[in-house]
């Protein structure tokens, strides 16, 4: 299923919430995948000032080289976090951000990762509507904590006022899957999606 309004202008070119002091404490060393990342790598340059690697994938913004460069990163990295921030909420259809929660759900647990997403919540009307940009679902944090719990895909899912926070069930038990096998984040119906 391709999006009715893609996502290639929805990069604002900031740093994302997430990332700034107000957002999730990172620790220095990590490594991150930030998943729908844009266009710009401001989200990039300024962890990189904390000590943090962050590794871009997005099928809008980005190269299939590039996306198979990060790829390679995150198969050969201890990634220890996957970012989802105001990805899902420029979305209009259900089945997609269902399907790239699943998918962020599976490459957490190839690396007993921490998943995080963010929104943008427009005017909080829950009536979606066209942009300039593209799509804004206008959607509370509420209808996607109630989207992702139902999914069962997460092991924990914890809501704070501007994140969700999950963790995957390898995260519970401490093992990691099976190392991913090349092209994974293309395999895991992302490909199709687009």
């Amino acid at each position: 299923m391709k999006q009715e309004y893609d996502s290639r202008k929805t990069d604002i070119c900031q740093v994302s919430g997430v990332f700034k002091s107000n957002g999730y404490p990172f620790p220095t060393g990590c490594t991150i995948l930030d998943y729908g990342g844009g266009k710009c790598d401001k989200n990039i340059n300024y962890m990189a000032q904390k000590g943090c690697q962050v590794i871009v994938y997005d099928p809008f913004n980005r190269s299939q080289e590039y996306n198979e460069r990060t790829f390679d990163i995150f198969n050969n990295s201890d990634v220890q976090f996957i970012t989802c921030n105001n990805v899902l909420n420029v979305i209009k259809e259900e089945e997609i951000i269902i399907d790239i929660i699943k998918t962020i759900s599976e490459l957490a647990q190839m690396k007993n990762a921490t998943a995080i997403f963010t929104f943008h919540y427009g005017n909080r009307t829950g009536i979606g509507t066209p942009t300039e940009r593209g799509w804004q679902r206008n959607n509370k944090i509420s209808w996607y904590y109630d989207l992702i719990s139902s999914l069962n895909c997460f092991a924990v899912v914890k809501k704070t006022k501007n994140m969700i926070i999950c963790l995957p069930p390898t995260a519970l038990s401490g093992k990691r899957t099976n190392r991913p096998k090349k092209n994974t984040l293309f395999n895991l119906n992302v490909r199709n999606m687009f």
